[in-house]
């Protein structure tokens, strides 16, 4: 048992990250089903594993087929990667 929270932090600090949950909203210029295909490919998802990004969920407001919700998961920080890396297709 160990008696010390620093200990514990201490230790195993290493081997834990801090995560990040971000929501991102954003239009895009083709239609969701055609993004989705990008977005979901193998490749755009390796990517996104090799960056420490993962999408739980990603969705299309009802009333305007170019309106997108992304919602992901990442170390801290990284989320804007998903932007700014022009490699990563969005």
């Amino acid at each position: 048992m160990i008696d010390s929270r620093s200990r514990i932090r201490g230790k195993l600090a290493p081997f834990f990250m801090s995560l990040e949950t971000t929501v991102f909203t954003f239009k895009i210029k083709v239609i969701f089903k055609e993004w989705a295909v990008v977005y979901d490919s193998e490749e755009n998802i390796q990517i996104n594993k090799e960056r420490g990004i993962v999408c739980l969920n990603q969705g299309v407001k009802i009333d305007d087929p170019t309106s997108v919700i992304l919602i992901g998961q990442h170390e801290e920080g990284k989320s804007i990667a998903m932007f700014t890396d022009p490699i990563l297709k969005h």
